[in-house]
């Protein structure tokens, strides 16, 4: 698969608030053609080291990204099974152009998702 974007991010309202979660799922419209969809395993990882994405500025609006790293490496403390139709926005993955994703991020950094199907 030559491509893929998956974001979440919620904006954040006056005073701070959060607004509702936005989800984006994408890949390369090849790849979405081929319905690659297998089964796999969700790692269950210690949350302790775990910090949140600082938010961001996008034009007039703050954004928090819903994605948190470790600084350090972690142990996964269980693991699960998956399929498929466990993701519950599997219908909702659209296909997009690797070359325009490219060209769009290179004019455009902060216009994300460039929402525009192949």
């Amino acid at each position: 698969m030559k491509g893929i974007a998956v974001a979440v991010w919620v904006n954040t309202l006056p005073r701070l608030q959060l607004g509702e979660p936005h989800y984006y799922f994408s890949i390369s419209a090849q790849a979405l053609k081929q319905q690659p969809w297998r089964p796999g395993t969700v790692y269950l990882l210690p949350a302790g080291t775990f910090e949140l994405q600082p938010r961001m500025r996008v034009g007039d609006v703050s954004v928090q990204l819903a994605q948190r790293a470790s600084p350090v490496p972690v142990t996964p403390v269980a693991k699960l099974a998956v399929q498929p139709d466990d993701f519950p926005f599997l219908d909702q993955i659209r296909g997009h152009d690797d070359e325009r994703v490219w060209s769009c991020a290179a004019a455009d950094p902060d216009g994300f998702p460039w929402d525009e199907e192949a």
